[in-house]
């Protein structure tokens, strides 16, 4: 495709395959329940550059997050749910991810940091699986809400 004349054209957006798509996070997934959680990285990692950020909600960069907290690479895996969050918002997996965030602070020894987001995520999101899980979190730390 030549751009017109004194005008920046964008390159045709290449076309959504959601079986390939599909097939691909199942393998991810896979190695991820296998706990090979390296190669799972490199699999979502991969996903994101054959499909883009915008194909895929951005769900793989949630997965790499998830595959980094597994090795317990907390602040890789912090960076990860954060910069998810801030690209993401409307995404059904903000609520997971902020309860993965705080779960991670948790263990960075981030303790109040954890204590307020389990806190918001009971007030911002009170019908998702996530706000019953953060519940329980306060509940071991032997927190009230």
């Amino acid at each position: 495709v030549e751009p017109s004349a004194g005008k920046n054209v964008p390159p045709p957006a290449p076309s959504f395959d959601k079986a390939l798509y599909d097939k691909k996070m199942g393998q991810a997934q896979d190695l991820y329940q296998q706990g090979k959680f390296g190669r799972a990285i490199v699999e979502y990692s991969s996903i994101g550059r054959e499909f883009g950020d915008g194909a895929t909600d951005g769900v793989h960069l949630y997965w790499i997050g998830r595959s980094w907290g597994a090795l317990k690479e907390f602040q890789t895996a912090r960076q990860y749910f954060i910069d998810f969050i801030k690209s993401y918002p409307t995404s059904e997996t903000v609520p997971r991810a902020k309860l993965d965030l705080a779960r991670v602070e948790l263990a960075l020894g981030l303790k109040e940091t954890a204590l307020q987001r389990f806190r918001r995520i009971i007030q911002e999101h009170p019908y998702e699986d996530a706000a019953e899980m953060a519940k329980m979190e306060l509940k071991s730390m032997g927190r009230n809400l």
